[in-house]
């Protein structure tokens, strides 16, 4: 009878198992923001490299659910995503909103959003793809990048915190699709050249770069940077048919020295074999702001999250 009993237990409790997550929901304090959808999560996570904590912000779909696994994107500057109320210029991507529609339309397969915050002081430097700033041929353009970085370069270490540090956490506590396939990183301006840059150095983990108005220099008739990360590309971009890429520029403020050296970029990446593998947008009229990435997140999105 007891044997008997026990049966039915074990029986009993591998059938609870089976039909839910070994996850609990996340038992992380609710970020001090509003969202329209979803739910953001706050945490702070130790970047041995940087010898300081970082502000991680994880927002989760409307109806996240245990029981399902979602994709993961990755955003650098996470502090500019969500609620433009507690940005310092009152803008935001409003990233949530983009996917909550696209989502409610079938258009896309909603993702996790995991926003890393970036130290002010230091972000220029730790977005800064190392490997590339040995190739700028110009000792002008070269001096301005290091002043902007202040001589350190700590992209490896920051790739190497998404890789090593912020991914297994997330993984570990969401309800996450951890494959390459169902991971993406984006971000703009030098979220930009650090969203190429990631996906060459750790094309394991991430399969698709979202680079919206990358920082391809300050002055319209020197090309010294964006040439640059086209050689650094040409050596590191993954060269398979699984990676994939969504590129864009405006042409106003501080986009506007990028724009001349902008289709020299999209046709290197076409020749490096991702003519079909990559998406690219010049839009007239846009500049390098918040709101300029929040009116267009939604192309590169249904890009890499497509139902279709």
């Amino acid at each position: 009878m007891k044997k008997n009993t026990l049966i039915a237990c074990l029986c009993a409790m591998i059938a609870f198992a089976s039909c839910t997550s070994n996850k609990p929901m996340p038992n992380l304090p609710q970020a001090p923001l509003e969202v329209v959808s979803g739910t953001v999560y706050r945490t702070q996570l130790y970047n041995a490299n940087f010898g300081d904590s970082l502000t991680i912000d994880i927002w989760t779909p409307e109806g996240y659910n245990t029981k399902n696994t979602y994709p993961v994107l990755y955003m650098h500057d996470g502090q500019n995503l969500f609620d433009p109320n507690s940005t310092w210029n009152k803008q935001a991507w409003n990233v949530d909103d983009a996917i909550t529609q696209l989502a409610a339309e079938g258009k896309v397969e909603a993702p996790i959003v995991v926003g890393v915050h970036s130290i002010g002081e230091s972000r220029i430097g730790d977005l800064m793809p190392e490997k590339v700033a040995p190739l700028i041929k110009d000792s002008t353009i070269f001096a301005y990048m290091d002043a902007m970085c202040q001589g350190k370069y700590r992209g490896d270490q920051y790739v190497d915190f998404l890789v090593n540090t912020i991914k297994p956490f997330v993984d570990s506590v969401f309800s996450t699709k951890p494959e390459v396939e169902n991971t993406a990183v984006m971000g703009s301006s030098m979220g930009g050249l650090m969203s190429f840059y990631a996906l060459c150095e750790a094309p394991q983990v991430f399969s698709k770069a979202g680079c919206f108005s990358t920082h391809i220099g300050n002055d319209p008739n020197n090309g010294a940077l964006a040439y640059a990360l086209m050689d650094y590309l040409e050596q590191a971009l993954p060269q398979d048919s699984t990676h994939y890429i969504y590129l864009d520029c405006g042409d106003q403020n501080i986009d506007a020295p990028y724009a001349p050296f902008f289709p020299a970029l999209v046709q290197k990446i076409e020749h490096l074999g991702y003519k079909d593998r990559m998406l690219s947008g010049f839009y007239p009229g846009a500049g390098h702001t918040e709101t300029d990435w929040a009116a267009r997140v939604h192309v590169a999105l249904e890009y890499f999250f497509s139902r279709r």
